[in-house]
């Protein structure tokens, strides 16, 4: 009887001991097919794993039968087990079917083309090994995936799974030895088993259990800690492992009683001494005679930054979620707020001018117009804030909006909170738009009133003009060439260390509790001072309160030319008589009853009309008017489609369009169309009435 060949002894033990790799069942059908098809007596293989069929290199006469079986096999296994016991009415040898089957389950068969009955029967004991560990690695991954929610069960089975395993390959390693497997042919497997290590992409590395010393590792490792470069020294685990040494100790004492246990992740050192993430599994495996466990680690690092960046991405956008309905409810709201003010404010001035001037009446009335002011101040601020539209950049004395603010909110604060003042009121003017300076008083005093502690302190507020940066300020890139408007916010609150001011500019960051901010408030100051080529920085340290410093450049140009922004109502007189008729369209009623009245007031001529189609056809039975006002939202014609229809009639006629707010329509859009002037609700009677003799002596002039 012919000898075992050692080669093909090693190659099998290649075999079983590599099938605990291959991560699925086409990857084992597949290795096992190659793997056992030149073993001498064997002529042909194929393979059947859990009903998936593998016909390897059988002939077509067998392929048929053997996918018939597979088929069988998936729909039951018993059925299977059936049709194998009657293999010989295919007219195959019974014995060329080998199970893959545990005590538990049958997962498969091996059938086997004998070529030549001795050679077969000596290798038939390995085949039927390889057969054996096959079932226990499948039926070890399945019970592995069934016991995945129960931690302690699934260490207990995969212990007594792998002692199986373990005792499985000890007693092939005994019949290899019986054997007489040469030195040749197990250092012929070492270097096959080196080259797949060494390009493989994760770190692998070999560790003495005892001394703790890496015995072997591939270039990946040596990148992934820093070596790629240079000779790496005697490594130990306590080099690059960043648990302690205890610690690490302790793993390894697990690793090595339970032969075969999933580490997880786990801190790594690099030579530079940063550490990183891995995912690091560990197998106990036999080297050059003695036990040594098997590492393999996977650098993790970017995909824990991408978890983390996800996240942060997620939650930027359910605020970017929450932001987007405030703004789309701040353009629903602010066309119908912007009319009730301008019917607020229209009729109040109208009252104003039948009062004796200095009376209480008309104090009163004044400050009726300018809460009225104030409250559409407020709705620019939320349809800017909503980028629901553009800023317009004024040149104005800043004083005077800081004042007011200060003046608000020194009645919003409660008593335990003094507001103290420096304010140069000739400091000099900057280029702004009023809405969003109002926006950073009151976003940056909001903040240190945020910051003290019970909400008792001290809240200081500086304005004063600078002739220029000096000191390190003068160094800068972005140091302003000439002289700027400094505004300064100082709290007595806790203050704020390094790692907070370097990040209190970025959107979203906050430092209140949860549904205590959005950390949008001083992400909008900085976007707001940097539209205005200034720019913002903030003092602070724990215990020792905060200074926020706004530099805005200063306009060098004459104060009468400066826009005045303080509150205050007109007095609703224009002392000029008008003259004409005028055609007032707009779908409030109150509104047409006030434009009416007061254009009358004027010695105009006015017909009204709350509807954009019966507008337009007052017009075509009288195309002489000598003014068409409407407001933009309408039923019916918008404003826009009513001014074209109308400049169809009469291009001379000309047109002033009022809006509280739309988003379809701009006023490029309006007077690019044809419209004279396009006026913005809420309005004080006199600016109204100043448009409309402006638009009226310019068609006269024409």
């Amino acid at each position: 009887m012919s000898e075992i060949d050692p080669h093909i002894l090693g190659k099998l033990l290649l075999i079983q001991s590599t099938l605990h790799v291959i991560p699925d069942d086409e990857g084992i059908s597949t290795f096992l097919c190659r793997g056992l098809a030149d073993i001498p007596g064997v002529r042909a293989i194929g393979i059947c794993l859990n009903g998936n069929f593998n016909p390897g290199n059988l002939p077509p006469s067998h392929t048929d039968v053997f996918r018939e079986s597979c088929l069988a096999c998936r729909e039951n296994p018993d059925r299977f087990a059936v049709r194998l016991e009657s293999c010989a009415v295919w007219g195959l040898d019974p014995a060329c079917c080998i199970e893959l089957r545990t005590a538990s389950r049958l997962y498969g068969f091996l059938l086997v083309l004998k070529n030549g009955e001795d050679e077969y029967s000596l290798y038939e004991p390995f085949l039927r090994t390889t057969a054996n560990l096959v079932a226990l690695l499948l039926e070890n991954r399945q019970q592995h995936a069934e016991l995945v929610g129960n931690q302690e069960n699934l260490e207990l089975l995969v212990k007594e799974r792998t002692r199986e395993l373990f005792l499985s390959n000890a007693r092939l390693l005994k019949e290899v030895q019986r054997h007489q497997q040469t030195a040749a042919s197990l250092r012929e497997s070492e270097e096959r088993y080196s080259a797949v290590v060494k390009q493989a992409s994760e770190g692998i590395y070999l560790l003495d259990p005892e001394t703790k010393i890496v015995l072997e590792s591939n270039d990946a490792f040596k990148k992934m800690i820093g070596y790629q470069d240079t000779i790496a020294p005697d490594l130990f685990a306590y080099d690059f492992v960043a648990d302690d040494r205890d610690e690490i100790d302790r793993i390894i004492r697990k690793v090595v009683a339970r032969k075969n246990w999933f580490v997880g992740e786990r801190k790594y050192r690099h030579r530079n001494g940063s550490l990183f993430d891995v995912e690091a599994s560990a197998a106990l495996i036999r080297f050059s005679g003695k036990e040594v466990l098997c590492v393999i680690a996977r650098d993790i690092t970017e995909r824990k930054r991408a978890e983390e960046e996800r996240g942060r991405l997620e939650e930027r956008l359910q605020q970017s979620q929450k932001m987007e309905a405030i703004g789309t409810l701040a353009g629903g709201i602010a066309h119908d707020f912007n009319n009730i003010l301008s019917a607020i404010i229209g009729y109040s001035e109208l009252v104003k001018v039948d009062l004796p001037p200095g009376s209480r009446v008309a104090h009163d009335i004044d400050q009726i117009v300018e809460s009225g002011l104030r409250a559409a101040d407020l709705v620019k601020q939320i349809l800017a804030f909503s980028r629901k539209t553009d800023r317009s950049l004024q040149v104005i004395a800043p004083s005077t909006i800081v004042h007011e603010v200060l003046r608000m909110l020194k009645a919003t604060f409660p008593a335990t909170v003094r507001i103290e003042e420096d304010i140069d009121r000739e400091c000099g003017l900057v280029q702004v738009d009023p809405t969003g300076l109002h926006q950073i008083v009151l976003n940056l005093c909001t903040n240190a009133f945020q910051a003290l502690p019970d909400q008792k302190g001290v809240i200081r507020v500086r304005l004063y003009r600078q002739a220029g940066d000096e000191g390190e300020e003068a160094c800068r890139d972005d140091a302003a060439a000439g002289p700027v408007i400094v505004l300064s916010v100082t709290d007595s609150g806790c203050g704020m260390d390094r790692e907070t001011v370097a990040r209190i500019f970025e959107p979203y960051f906050t430092t209140k509790g949860v549904g205590a901010g959005t950390g949008l408030g001083l992400a909008v100051v900085h976007g707001i001072v940097h539209d205005y080529k200034g720019r913002i920085e903030v003092e602070s340290a724990p215990g020792m309160g905060s200074t926020f410093t706004v530099r805005i450049p200063a306009v060098i140009t004459h104060p009468e030319n400066a826009a005045d922004h303080s509150a205050g109502a007109g007095d609703g007189n224009v002392a000029r008589a008008g003259r004409g008729r005028i055609l007032f369209v707009d779908d409030e009623e109150a509104l047409c009853s006030l434009g009416k009245r007061l254009l009358e007031r004027q010695g105009y001529t006015v017909t009204t009309a709350t509807d954009s189609r019966e507008a337009l056809e007052v017009v075509r039975r009288q195309p002489d008017f000598d003014l068409v006002i409407t407001d933009q939202t309408m039923p019916g014609l918008t404003g826009m489609e009513l001014a074209r229809e109308i400049l169809g009639i009469n291009s001379l006629l000309p047109v002033i369009m009022c809006t509280g707010h739309s988003d379809v329509v701009s006023e490029d859009d309006a007077l690019a169309a044809g419209v004279k002037r396009y006026v913005f609700k809420p309005f004080e009677n006199k600016e109204f009435l100043l448009a409309v003799r402006e638009v009226i002596g310019e068609r006269d002039m024409g």
